[in-house]
């Protein structure tokens, strides 16, 4: 039996969520909406229509699967050295670790830096270890990646191409 309106309990219970949740919602909702799909009765309580009742669909919220990671390096690196350096990330520790990375020079120094992106269940901190081992101390800055296909633009913006790195 489908009614025309509904209650905030009511909705909470079909929607299996919390009523908190419900009006968080209807909040959003009444700015977008017109006074005739939710309005409150005379009892102060809110009343949704039904062809809005989609909106309050449980929405699965957006995980990444990538960390981003930046580092600078020190001055005495040369490119060939870097090479063999981010070679030597992939250690036993590291077996299943794919890493992606662009080698940039700094425009203000002209220091070598490093942008990458490398799969998070294997783990930041074996990363950073192997990072540590194999350049030493570094400044270093790891972020989530909600979008892959812009972090890569972002980090070919120089034209460098991204090389992949992993243990055969």
């Amino acid at each position: 039996m489908n009614k025309e309106y509904y209650y905030t309990n009511e909705i909470a219970s079909l929607k299996k969520m919390t009523t908190r949740n419900v009006r968080i919602i209807i909040n959003r909702l009444k700015e977008e909406k017109g006074s005739w799909l939710i309005h409150k009765d005379r009892n102060n309580c809110w009343k949704v229509h039904h062809l809005l009742l989609p909106s309050f669909n449980k929405v699965r919220q957006k995980t990444s699967r990538y960390l981003s990671i930046n580092f600078d390096l020190p001055k005495t690196y040369k490119r060939n050295e870097i090479t063999d350096a981010m070679e030597s990330i992939l250690n036993e520790d590291l077996e299943t670790l794919t890493l992606y990375h662009t080698v940039e020079r700094k425009k203000a120094n002209g220091i070598y830096h490093i942008h990458g992106f490398f799969d998070k269940r294997i783990g930041k901190r074996k990363v950073l270890k192997a990072i540590r081992d194999s350049f030493g101390s570094v400044a270093h800055k790891t972020d989530e990646i909600y979008d892959l296909e812009r972090w890569k633009k972002y980090i070919t913006k120089d034209g460098n191409p991204i090389i992949k790195l992993k243990r055969n």
